[in-house]
């Protein structure tokens, strides 16, 4: 009996990183969400805030769920696979449409204004989590799981994010241009600048929540492949160690990227400061 409940004390130990990473990414996220259907300053509706909120959603229920992991008996563990695959693929194809949102509002900002309203976005959003549920049935159901389906899956996840990099590289390079641009011909179209600066900055923004997805993600991933998957397992103490690091570092993923949206856009901040805060917006 003392064996059990010091292995039980132990796997509770051990699982504070996660779960208190997790908590703090539903905080997040539940804020992040909250100031969007508030939106005090009328900032919010438009194509990149949709996608983000479309992300927002797919972190905060990854967030939740993972707290009641332990509870999911061991033969239906495939219920676990089924919800992180969904809500990484949810993320991945967000970012991959969020790059190409950025490259036409840049390039063609006039049929961006046009083709990208609300209801489009929002129909884009849904067909995200279609296609990724569709993507973790096939590879989560024991009955249905092929190493053929998981390859064909990792292959497309390479690509999205293949794409997605090279968007994100031209757009940036897009807006340098038209900065350079505006610098030679000495214009002094304050908006337009404005403008300019401002795609900047949710660009750059939107390039670091990929890297750091990218950094957190893959690892886990990896040691998770290693590990369940290749059945090859290291044992004791080590394996649970390992195991609630790279769960920690996989879910600091999908917990953070609200923070980074509020320290670096300040429309975000000044909301989050207005409705959290009680401050003015003169920041």
């Amino acid at each position: 009996m003392a064996d059990l409940t010091s292995t039980g004390f132990r796997a509770g130990i051990m699982s504070i990183l996660p779960r208190t990473i997790c908590i703090f990414g539903v905080i997040t996220n539940v804020l992040l969400i909250t100031a969007f259907i508030k939106d005090p300053l009328k900032c919010f509706r438009n194509s990149g805030t949709y996608l983000v909120i479309n992300m927002a959603m797919s972190d905060l229920l990854t967030c939740f769920l993972a707290n009641f992991s332990t509870w999911v008996p061991q033969k239906s563990y495939w219920i676990l696979q089924f919800v992180w695959m969904t809500m990484t693929t949810v993320s991945i194809l967000t970012l991959g449409s969020i790059s190409v949102d950025r490259f036409s509002i840049v390039v063609y900002p006039m049929k961006h204004r046009v083709l990208m309203r609300g209801k489009i976005v929002i129909m884009w959003s849904a067909c995200i989590w279609l296609v990724a549920l569709a993507v973790s049935l096939i590879n989560s159901i024991p009955s249905i799981r092929s190493t053929d389906h998981m390859e064909a899956t990792n292959f497309g996840g390479a690509a999205v994010i293949i794409l997605t990099g090279t968007m994100y590289g031209m757009t940036y390079c897009k807006l340098k241009k038209q900065s350079e641009n505006l610098a030679l011909e000495n214009l002094s179209n304050q908006q337009q600048q404005a403008r300019l600066i401002k795609e900047k900055r949710f660009l750059k923004t939107i390039i670091l929540v990929a890297c750091i997805a990218i950094t957190c993600v893959v690892p886990a991933l990896i040691f998770y492949y290693l590990t369940v998957l290749q059945d090859s397992p290291i044992g004791g103490v080590a394996s649970r160690i390992l195991t609630a690091i790279f769960a920690g570092i996989y879910y600091f993923n999908f917990a953070v990227n609200p923070l980074v949206y509020a320290l670096r856009l300040p429309n975000y901040r000044k909301t989050f400061y207005l409705l959290y805060c009680c401050k003015t917006t003169n920041r």
